[in-house]
């Protein structure tokens, strides 16, 4: 009972960890606190004497390139990209002043970097800009890796503890305290090895943000101002349009307005014509 009572003591430290352990904005890691359970002396021992982890560097690259032809020149990078094992994870198309212009963000193996560099740079006529950003992530990623063992022995005391519990027939109460605890640990243990994956992603895949801009010799000599087919076609649209107007005006003059005027008028003869008879009448008197 007394070591089901230290649980939450356990689980606090050890959780503790990660709330403490958390990145700064600054990419600094904050001080530490950690639980370490029975076992884990012998770990840290171990881990003491391996040998410095490889670096883990983050890669980016702006690039921005001149070409005479920007369709031909994205298909390219799309085809290098693939033949280095990369991808394509995002390209948007747009126009400026009627010309063609790409965005491109590719991921390619960061031991292909330079020499896709290379072959990206010789498809330009002209390299207007090159920027390169390294992020060394080395210690966030060791820190991880260290919280993520410290909580898989936290896990496996605990593991240890319930089965324990069950084996001595104690309390329900107490074997769900305990359950709780390990399913806490757990989610813990599982968001951090996503982060560790994904940081493991980032290190092993450079981005390349890709500017493809045409030259002025891609630029059409007559212009995008003067387009005869699409004004005639703008033309004969107007004309179709008027004639309807003109047909459909007809349509209604005699189907609505002409019936109606000949009624009116046949009601204006009338009285006018009554009117006649009653002054021919007066006059006579």
């Amino acid at each position: 009972m007394q070591r089901i009572a230290a649980v939450p003591l356990i689980v606090l430290l050890a959780v503790g960890c990660q709330g403490e352990n958390q990145v700064a904005p600054s990419g600094q890691q904050v001080s530490q606190l950690r639980y370490v359970p029975p076992g884990a002396a012998e770990a840290a021992e171990n881990d003491a004497s391996l040998p410095v982890p490889t670096r883990k560097l983050v890669r980016t690259v702006d690039l921005e390139l001149r070409v005479d032809d920007p369709d031909a020149a994205a298909e390219s990078v799309r085809q290098l990209t693939e033949e280095t094992g990369g991808y394509v994870s995002e390209i948007n198309a747009y126009r400026v002043e009627g010309l063609l212009h790409y965005s491109i963000s590719i991921r390619v193996p960061v031991d292909d970097l330079d020499a896709v560099m290379v072959r990206l740079k010789s498809l330009a006529v002209e390299v207007e800009r090159e920027h390169l950003r390294t992020e060394d992530v080395t210690k966030q990623f060791v820190d991880l890796e260290a919280r993520l063992r410290t909580l898989k022995l936290t896990e496996t005391e605990l593991q240890a503890l319930l089965a324990e519990a069950r084996s001595r027939g104690s309390k329900a109460d107490d074997i769900m305290t305990i359950y709780g605890y390990l399913t806490e640990i757990r989610t813990n243990i599982e968001k951090i090895q996503g982060q560790l994956n994904a940081l493991a992603n980032l290190a092993a895949y450079s981005t390349v943000n890709l500017e493809l801009a045409p030259t002025e010799a891609a630029r059409p000599l007559a212009g995008d101002a003067w387009r005869p087919l699409e004004t005639a076609r703008g033309s004969t649209r107007a004309l179709v349009g008027a004639l309807k107007g003109l047909i459909d005006l007809a349509i209604f003059l005699v189907i609505v307005v002409l019936p109606i005027g000949f009624v009116l008028g046949l009601v204006a003869w009338l009285a006018i014509k009554g009117l006649k008879r009653a002054w021919r009448r007066i006059r006579r008197r």
